[in-house]
C-alpha cells in the first residue's frame, strides 16, 4: 500500500515550546515527501499609524520573525526536510487566521505546540489550541 504524502501546517511563535514541537514533529510524525509549511500568525504589530517608537518596535519584531524562520529552516534541513515553507500573516484572531490558511494551502493536518497556561486561565481565556482544535475540518495534533 502506497503512503500518500501530506501538507502539514504548523503555525509558529517564537517560544522555546515551539521548537520543541517541531524537533517533536520531525522525530515521530513526519514521512518524507511531506510538505510543512511553517505559520506565523503577528498580532502584535497591526497599528493604524506608525511613529518613531512603533517603527521600532515593527523592525524589532520583523528580525524575531527572521531569526525564528532561520532556526525552523536549519531544524528542517537537519531533519531531511529541504522544502519548508514559511509564511506570515498579520491578524488579531490567530485562531481564525490559522483555520483560514489551512483551508487556503489545503492542508491535510495541522500540528500545534500547546503551551499549558494553567487550568482556570485557559477556561477563562480560551486558547488558539482549543479555537483550532474545536473548530478544524481536519485532523490537529497537539503537542
Amino acid at each position: 500500500m502506497e503512503s500518500k504524502c501530506s501538507k502539514v501546517l504548523i503555525p509558529c511563535d517564537t517560544s522555546d515550546h515551539m521548537e520543541y514541537g517541531v524537533q517533536y514533529y520531525y522525530e515521530r510524525f513526519h514521512k518524507q515527501g511531506n510538505e510543512v509549511v511553517f505559520l506565523h500568525v503577528d498580532n502584535e504589530t497591526i497599528h493604524e499609524h506608525h511613529h518613531d517608537e512603533t517603527d521600532k518596535e515593527h523592525h524589532g519584531h520583523e528580525k524575531i520573525i527572521e531569526l525564528m524562520k532561520d532556526r525552523l529552516k536549519k531544524m528542517s534541513v537537519k531533519a531531511g526536510n529541504l522544502e519548508s515553507e514559511f509564511l506570515v500573516e498579520k491578524n488579531k484572531d490567530v485562531g481564525h487566521t490559522i483555520l483560514k490558511v489551512s483551508d487556503k494551502i489545503k492542508a491535510d493536518c495541522i500540528v500545534m505546540v500547546s503551551k499549558d497556561r494553567g487550568k482556570i486561565r485557559r477556561t477563562l481565556m480560551g486558547t488558539v489550541c482549543d479555537t483550532v482544535a474545536h473548530s478544524a475540518h481536519l485532523p490537529v495534533v497537539l503537542i
